[in-house]
């Protein structure tokens, strides 16, 4: 899945920024919508200074619980601004303008929901319940964040995992799938939850997918080791 707030602000200059001028159905104009988009980006990057740290700063959940009651908000306002560019009736350069707006303005709606935004689960939920083209990814999206925001309560990823294990199962061949096992490994709430995805992993996915995650994952743990490694002060 992408974390990136590199989403948020290509779609921000790309798409609202080429309505720019343009006549609107909405209450408020497109620059009116993307001046607010700015200073809400202004503000995540008060906490993400590179959208390099964003993923891994996100999946840490000592940083999602120190920095939660800024955070969700931040999201939940980016999301409803996403819906309001949704909403008009001005066409966005192209017949993809606002089909791309809609899973960004999903994956701000996930971030809130993995931080703990009881509204942002309500609304994501609603979604997934409706047939869209996006109903796939919809549901993902609702999968992570109720992982996410579960992250020190195995017992609720035991049942969460059980579920996506049946999607693996019938998806063994999806690299999105198996990106979201990756990233459940990743983020157990203990050491037995993360063996067991890690046998999900083997279990579900076809031998080459499995193989390449795992090693993903390898890499993951060597990287974060290093990490650790690192910001250890000399001499310990």
């Amino acid at each position: 899945m992408n974390w990136s707030r590199g989403i948020v602000a290509v779609l921000c200059v790309v798409l609202v920024g080429n309505a720019l001028g343009q006549e609107t159905a909405t209450k408020r104009g497109l620059k009116e919508i993307r001046a607010d988009m700015d200073a809400v980006e202004a503000k995540l990057n008060e906490l993400f200074p590179s959208e390099e740290e964003i993923p891994e700063k996100f999946m840490d959940a000592k940083f999602r619980k120190e920095n939660g009651a800024k955070l969700a908000p931040l999201f939940m306002q980016l999301a409803n601004l996403y819906g309001e560019v949704i909403a008009s009736e001005e066409r966005i350069e192209g017949r993809w303008g606002k089909a791309l707006c809609e899973p960004a303005r999903q994956l701000m709606l996930m971030m809130a929901m993995a931080l703990g935004d009881k509204d942002a689960e309500k609304v994501l939920t609603e979604i997934a319940s409706k047939e869209t083209y996006l109903v796939a990814f919809t549901k993902r999206l609702l999968v992570q964040g109720n992982w996410l925001k579960n992250a020190e309560d195995a017992k609720v990823q035991q049942k969460v995992l059980d579920d996506f294990a049946a999607v693996a199962k019938a998806n063994p061949k999806d690299q999105d799938v198996a990106n979201m096992l990756r990233m459940m490994a990743r983020t157990a709430a203990n050491k037995e939850t993360a063996d067991k995805v890690v046998e999900a992993i083997k279990t579900n996915l076809k031998e080459d997918l499995a193989k390449s995650t795992i090693a993903a994952l390898e890499a993951d743990k060597a990287k974060q080791a290093k990490k650790d490694a690192e910001s250890k002060p000399q001499g310990e």
